[in-house]
């Protein structure tokens, strides 16, 4: 949720799980060379063993005929919590190019990459299989039934001369927290650059949406992010998706690639949870998307014990609700304003300006701290009013709505919207995350498995927000490296609780044994 997810951490994970499932062979074949088996099953993702998962009414009717999957697809349900209703726009209508642009800083030679990689510490991560050119790219995409333009980042892997095929596997990263003004785009500052960049050079045509409401170049965005929305970030995400498909396809665009039908959705933080909605609204929205394996690392996947956690003990999670609440009151449309909420004194009047300060009105830096004063912040009720934190704590969201609508509804186990199939998903939590507070993400977790979610966990001890999705990843190399190779999941892993565990990237110091 909040900007945890730092440099050393998108060079360490997106270069530690992408080399595992993406390097190179001999004979030129640029799939993601996982196993022994690879040969037999690469081409056909999960198709061989996904029939051992529980049914999926999305996976039969998406992923086999082309031209007919947006037909067959179920109305998406929309316009919920007392929204006015409003119409989707038809997909054909979305996902068009409007401008792009290359970014030559980061077009990179094998060579190039491989010595940042040993400057920086990784040369056990080379030598990468491939180069990379990255581009950034604006498209139209559906915001409560109204086109909007957005922004993504492109990757595409370089230097293929050699290889055999060009079809590549599409990696869809959703990212953690960054703000929710255009100011704050990922595009912009470039760290969306960056984890295109990566996954490119590993073999895999990435996009990394900036999300609605962050345009990163071009007009200023007419939609506001909506924080921890899931319809919203869904919509943008597969957009993103359909775009970068049509951008590869443009004869101006001029490259001599193409994905193959594999897409893997993986995401952290705030991404963790996109990831789970992008993939829970894909059988509506998207369904000819063939979705290998989904990969949420510390997602906050229960939003109601969130807010009751926000309002209970001032901590990390009270911070990081006043851009929940605020966000989400302006993408649903009510209440009229936020007095019942938030307190309204001196300095920062927060029931009035809210909105100024959350969406960065005015500023030219995305930067929270350059508004507030962390020290005038150190009581839930130096934020909320004690009427909506003591009902909160209580429990009796009933009594506080549309705010337990709200929460519910971006909630994976709370939500109305209907699973429609249960692709593979690996939820990783840090055993001492005091922002994703872990334990009520692990009863959802229960909730979840007990709705047919197929499930794995890994919980990491002594890890605080961050640190899991990083100490995890040789856990999570492995795991996907089997979905992609079309292995069933593990029936004696599947929706397990197990207790913390020292992951296998844990330091020395933090843990005296492994697993």
């Amino acid at each position: 949720m909040k900007q945890s997810f730092y440099f050393v951490f998108f060079l360490s994970a997106l270069l530690s799980f992408f080399t595992a499932c993406s390097d190179s062979n001999e004979d030129g074949n640029d799939e993601p060379q996982l196993d022994g088996d690879q040969e037999e099953d690469g081409d056909t993702g999960l198709d061989g063993d996904e029939e051992d998962d529980e049914p999926s009414d999305g996976d039969e009717d998406g992923d086999t005929e082309d031209g007919e999957e947006e037909e067959q697809a179920p109305e998406m349900p929309v316009a919920a919590c007392g929204m006015p209703n409003y119409e989707l726009i038809p997909t054909d209508e979305l996902g068009q190019i409007v401008d792009w642009k290359n970014d030559p800083f980061y077009d990179l030679d094998p060579d190039t990459i491989d010595g940042l990689l040993n400057n920086e510490g990784y040369d056990a991560l080379s030598p990468v299989p491939y180069g990379c050119r990255v581009f950034m790219f604006r498209y139209t995409t559906q915001d409560r039934g109204q086109k909007v333009e957005a922004t993504a980042v492109l990757g595409i892997p370089a230097n293929t001369d050699e290889v055999q095929s060009k079809d590549f596997p599409m990696s869809l990263f959703l990212h953690g927290t960054t703000g929710f003004a255009d100011v704050c785009a990922p595009g912009r500052e470039g760290s969306g650059q960056l984890e295109a960049a990566l996954l490119a050079s590993q073999g895999f045509i990435a996009v990394a949406p900036d999300y609605i409401g962050l345009n990163s170049f071009g007009d200023a965005s007419t939609a506001r992010h909506a924080y921890l929305g899931g319809e919203q970030v869904a919509i943008g995400s597969w957009d993103a998706l359909r775009a970068a498909r049509q951008l590869l396809a443009d004869e101006d665009f001029q490259q001599e690639i193409q994905a193959n039908e594999q897409v893997v959705v993986w995401g952290g933080s705030q991404g963790g949870h996109a990831a789970l909605f992008t993939e829970l609204y894909g059988p509506y929205y998207a369904p000819e998307m063939d979705v290998a394996a989904v990969v949420a690392l510390v997602p906050p996947s229960d939003l109601l014990s969130l807010a009751s956690i926000a309002v209970s003990e001032f901590g990390p999670p009270s911070i990081a609700f006043t851009s929940v609440l605020t966000t989400l009151r302006a993408w649903y449309g009510a209440p009229e304003n936020l007095n019942n909420v938030f307190v309204n004194e001196d300095p920062y009047f927060l029931a009035d300006n809210a909105e100024q300060y959350v969406f960065m009105e005015g500023m030219e830096e995305c930067d929270i701290g350059d508004v507030f004063n962390e020290d005038d912040f150190s009581q839930v009720s130096d934020i909320f009013t004690d009427d909506f934190a003591g009902k909160g704590a209580e429990e009796r969201w009933d009594e506080l709505e549309p705010w337990s609508c709200y929460f519910r509804e971006n909630g994976l186990s709370t939500t109305s919207v209907p699973a429609l199939r249960y692709t593979p998903t690996l939820m990783v939590y840090s055993e001492l995350d005091d922002l994703v507070v872990t334990a009520p993400q692990l009863d959802d977790f229960d909730k979840l498995c007990q709705s047919g979610y197929q499930l794995e966990q890994i919980n990491c001890t002594g890890a605080g927000h961050s640190a899991g999705a990083i100490w995890s990843l040789p856990e999570q190399v492995a795991w996907v490296r089997q979905r992609l190779a079309g292995e069933a999941m593990d029936s004696a892993k599947l929706c397990q609780r197990t207790e913390p565990v020292c992951c296998l990237g844990t330091p020395e110091d933090e843990c005296t044994s492994k697993r």
